[in-house]
């Protein structure tokens, strides 16, 4: 995601990422005392799927279901959109790596 800005006359741009959290799906499983062994059995999803969201990438909207079903709550109970601002560059520099 990329937005221009004016700055001293120079045309910038500031460049933006947008990301996937799973830091609520954490937080409710701490506070219900559930393991990420116990959330693999109750859904019976791989390690590697585990990792994944440990890593905050993205995964498959089969898997965030089952997890909802398995834990009995809505998508937005355990995850969230997060915006990462990467800094401001020269538009110029911006063709280049487009």
């Amino acid at each position: 995601m990329i937005e221009n800005i004016q700055n001293y006359g120079l045309k910038m741009s500031k460049v933006t990422s947008v990301y996937i959290s799973y830091k609520k799906l954490w937080k409710m499983m701490i506070d219900r005392d559930i393991r990420k062994k116990d959330l693999r059995e109750m859904t019976g999803l791989s390690p590697s799927t585990i990792a994944k969201m440990g890593k905050n990438e993205f995964i498959n909207t089969r898997v965030i279901i089952r997890i909802c079903e398995a834990l009995q709550c809505d998508i937005c109970e355990i995850m969230e959109l997060v915006v990462h601002e990467t800094g401001i560059e020269n538009s110029t520099d911006l063709k280049e790596k487009v």
